[in-house]
């Protein structure tokens, strides 16, 4: 309760509202890496690095309350679709040709279940 009475919400705060099991730490991984892939190089990035440009999609000011509805089954099937709802949804643009495809193959869900942190529940 301590922290919900200190809590003080921002224009650009993302909530995900998901039931256990549902996928939303899948979508947590899309949010992630679509909010910090990119840069102004065009060369890409490795989400490591912070973005220091004025774009950045930390940066927008979005002034109305928005929903988006993700579902683990649309996520399954069509990936690069729905990744570029998410991008469009969070009005971030694309800064490299590719990037879309990067940030599928990033978070492609066999890739993210082989991780050694989802395998062994151990912080490599």
């Amino acid at each position: 309760m301590a922290a919900k009475s200190s809590f003080i919400e921002l224009d650009d705060d993302i909530f995900i509202a998901a039931s256990p099991k549902t996928g939303s730490t899948w979508l947590k991984a899309l949010l992630a890496s679509v909010i910090h892939h990119g840069g102004d190089s065009g060369s890409g990035n490795d989400g490591n690095n912070e973005v220091e440009d004025a774009n950045h999609p930390l940066r927008y000011h979005h002034p109305q309350r928005s929903l988006a509805v993700f579902r683990t089954k649309d996520l399954k099937r069509d990936l690069k679709s729905e990744v570029k709802k998410l991008i469009s949804f969070l009005s971030r643009p694309l800064v490299y040709h590719g990037e879309a495809d990067e940030i599928v193959r990033q978070c492609n869900i066999e890739r993210l279940k082989s991780l050694k942190l989802n395998k062994n529940c151990v912080d490599p």
